[in-house]
């Protein structure tokens, strides 16, 4: 009985503390959206790299999270409907950077992502906001 007592209360405590951890995790899910192009090195310019250093995913909240693997300058990120760009920003990137463009304004609909710079580089994709 005096080994009994212990382990259910060290039960009891591990059963809330998940069920705690549970209720307070982020449901937050982000679906990656492919983008496809030919990127064009800083330092190698006249080079296409098939591979490019840029991850770019739509999260819940209605916003677009464009990560960099890279040290990246000048790149221009346009989102599009139809042809007509409704929103342009142009930033620069180091390795891990992220840039996070607020989308919760958009009606749903289909959606393009283009990314640009000025040696070349030019990746789009496609999203949809439901």
């Amino acid at each position: 009985m005096k080994t009994t007592f212990p382990l259910v209360i060290f039960c009891a405590i591990m059963l809330f503390t998940s069920a705690k951890t549970e209720l307070i995790t982020d449901k937050t899910t982000a679906s990656s959206i492919a983008i496809k192009g030919k990127f064009r090195d800083n330092l190698v310019k006249s080079l296409p790299v098939e591979e490019h250093p840029f991850i770019v995913e739509l999260t819940d909240f209605l916003s677009l999270d464009i990560i960099c693997d890279a040290i990246v300058n000048d790149v221009t990120i346009s989102i599009s409907e139809n042809a007509d760009v409704l929103q342009s920003v142009t930033t620069s990137f180091n390795t891990g950077d992220h840039c996070i463009l607020d989308l919760s304004g958009y009606s749903p609909g289909a959606y393009s992502i283009i990314l640009t710079t000025p040696v070349g580089t030019y990746l789009e994709g496609d999203f949809v906001i439901e």
